[in-house]
């Protein structure tokens, strides 16, 4: 029989120490299996289900140094430790479990195949902290939110094309109607470029986007600053956190807003009994529970319709940084429960311990770009048919290679050499550049401004509603 269990991984502290990785019942809300010493970083716990052919494992990276532990579900001991480049502040697992991303303080994100631990892409996809990395169903976009309050969608074939190596990865597309740093972000269902994205932020609001039309969909606006994000998988309504509530948006209505005082507010908001704050949001597997995770280590489950209190679960210890909801995995605790895995197998440990499936291979992730890596290596991607890709991709996606423009180019008309002209062009390439660096440094400038402005008149309001 099918059941289902919640993967919540904690954060570390001062007065707990590092947290874990806890496993709980969600029926019963009874704790099944606990992955010490980790402190996990916010949404940046990764879940691989296990099979009958590859046990699955947990990866999480360590908020306090640049490691990644990686966890399988068949022992409650560390897998493997594995170093990495930097410390990282965001980290994701492509669905087919083929590749994984991770996002940086300084605005850096990194691509590996998980298997072999090429580094396929490094590169500077923003100019602040990378908040949450989230690949679409197909591993055909990369979606990376940031506290520069922009939003890219970089395409996952650009950054494994080889020819494309040594160059800046230009986005697919660039969303940046936020206004204040995005927290959150959800890639719902569809391939690409049907399905939809949606981004929180602390400018009160959550956008929904297009990836077909790269455009802005709609914007609901909430009373206050937002710093987590849950929608539901058919995604009929969705779920946002500020400090110790959260509030709903069915999204079959029409709904541009969400203001305090309204006639249905109190319908659609939940608030926690005590002082704390929530963490992270998750649905359950039927999306008919949400879950929220806690500050001070607990997790709050309430009925999605009714808005009711179930259960609570946790230690009351570290801070929750993720909450995953999945189908129990059929290795869970090992020999114990390898009877899940092959009726068959009976008697004694030896024999349970060996219906057991191998754990999915987890390569050590390489620091630095290496061309013999590559040369050695291939990788198959899927990338769509070409009928449903031609109406949207423009030429700078094209699927002509620059070989074959240039060669056709030359064939149509003779090449002129001009080196005056070239000489010229230079020039104003380099004109062109300086110029682009003051102008980086002014909008950072501003943007520094702006946050202080708008961080004094937040403490403004805030004293005038205490008096």
């Amino acid at each position: 029989m099918l059941s289902e269990v919640v993967v919540a991984s904690t954060a570390g502290s001062s007065v707990h120490g590092s947290g874990g990785v806890h496993i709980y019942d969600a029926l019963t809300g009874s704790s099944l299996h606990s992955f010490k010493g980790s402190s996990g970083i916010s949404a940046g716990c990764s879940v691989v289900l296990s099979t009958k052919l590859v046990g699955g494992i947990v990866a999480t990276p360590q908020s306090d140094k640049g490691v990644l532990n990686v966890y399988s579900w068949q022992k409650e001991q560390l897998h493997s430790k594995i170093i990495l480049p930097q410390k990282l502040t965001a980290w994701c697992v492509s669905p087919d479990n083929s590749f994984c991303a991770g996002g940086t303080d300084d605005g850096r994100v990194f691509l590996w195949e998980i298997s072999s631990g090429v580094l396929f892409a490094s590169f500077d996809a923003h100019y602040r902290r990378i908040n949450k990395l989230e690949f679409d169903e197909k591993t055909s976009v990369l979606v990376s939110i940031s506290d520069d309050a922009s939003v890219n969608v970089w395409l996952v074939s650009r950054l494994l094309d080889e020819d494309l190596q040594g160059q800046l990865p230009v986005p697919y597309c660039t969303y940046t109607d936020h206004t204040l740093p995005v927290k959150d972000l959800y890639v719902g269902l569809g391939e690409f470029p049907d399905a939809r994205i949606y981004t929180s932020s602390l400018d009160q609001t959550v956008k929904i986007w297009s990836l077909k039309t790269r455009s802005l969909i709609s914007t609901i606006e909430f009373p206050t600053a937002l710093t987590s994000l849950a929608v539901d998988k058919l995604e009929r309504r969705l779920y946002v956190a500020s400090n110790n509530q959260i509030y709903r948006a069915d999204l079959h209505e029409r709904q541009t807003s969400l203001r305090a005082g309204d006639d249905d507010t109190h319908e659609r908001v939940i608030k926690l009994p005590r002082e704390t704050s929530i963490t992270t949001l998750s649905f359950s597997v039927s999306a008919n529970t949400v879950y929220l995770g806690c500050q001070d280590g607990l997790i709050e489950c309430y009925d999605v319709r009714s808005h009711q209190h179930l259960r609570t679960m946790g230690n009351g210890k570290n801070a929750l940084a993720d909450i995953k909801s999945i189908i129990k995995p059929i290795d869970l605790g090992g020999v114990s429960s390898a009877t899940a895995i092959s009726a068959n197998v009976t008697g004694s440990t030896a024999a349970a311990s060996s219906a057991l499936p191998p754990i999915l291979p987890f390569g050590n992730l390489k620091k630095t770009i290496g061309d013999s890596d590559r040369d050695n290596h291939s990788v198959q991607i899927r990338t769509g048919v070409k009928s449903v890709t031609d109406g949207f991709f423009d030429t700078l996606f094209d699927e002509t290679s620059d070989e074959v423009i240039v060669k056709q180019s030359a064939e149509s008309k003779p090449v002129e050499k001009d080196d005056g002209r070239v000489k010229k062009l230079k020039e104003e390439l380099q004109e062109s550049k300086v110029a682009l660096e003051k102008a980086n440094k002014i909008n950072e400038e501003m943007w520094d401004a702006v946050n202080k402005l708008k961080s004094k008149n937040t403490e403004g309001t805030n004293k005038r509603q205490k008096k």
